[in-house]
């Protein structure tokens, strides 16, 4: 599930949402990361790798989730590849329900997780796993995706 960036995580500060749109459904896009009843006891692991503020956002995600009363969430700051090739890793992704990649930068992102045991790990769940789900925002989006938008100058981009 591919989430354009600043995705509402239950700050009445961030947007007024009520007054924007309508059609306004508090929490409509996270709420598709949750298991079903069925697996309501597996694991959302948020993985905030592309951010520099990763005890922020996952201080957000805590209290969202919370709201929509699932506490069965991890979280992975994965910080080098060296971390990104750990068993444990591995092991939480083949566990899990959802897979949840917040933004920040993408480069980051990229350079730390690419080709790495835990992408693999991912992809091999999404593959033989019709219940999984992975997700992203912003920069997070950017893993589900083969084609990846690199900044070159601020009216240039280049497909890579």
């Amino acid at each position: 599930m591919i989430i354009g960036g600043k995705e509402y995580k239950g700050d009445k500060g961030e947007l007024d949402m009520e007054r924007l749109n309508k059609n306004f459904v508090e929490y409509e896009i996270l709420k598709e990361v949750i298991p079903s009843k069925e697996n309501k006891n597996k694991t959302i692991e948020v993985i905030t790798t592309a951010s520099e503020i990763p005890k922020a956002v996952i201080k957000d995600y805590e209290k969202a989730f919370a709201k929509l009363r699932h506490s069965n969430v991890g979280f992975m700051n994965i910080e080098n590849r060296i971390q990104a090739r750990e068993e444990e890793y591995v092991e939480r992704i083949k566990n899990a329900h959802s897979v949840y990649f917040t933004g920040g930068d993408q480069f980051r992102l990229s350079t730390i997780l690419g080709g790495s045991p835990v992408i693999e790990a991912i992809l091999e769940q999404y593959n033989n796993n019709k219940e999984v789900v992975v997700a992203g925002t912003s920069a997070g989006a950017m893993v589900v995706s083969n084609t990846k938008l690199h900044e070159r100058h601020t009216r240039e981009a280049m497909l890579k």
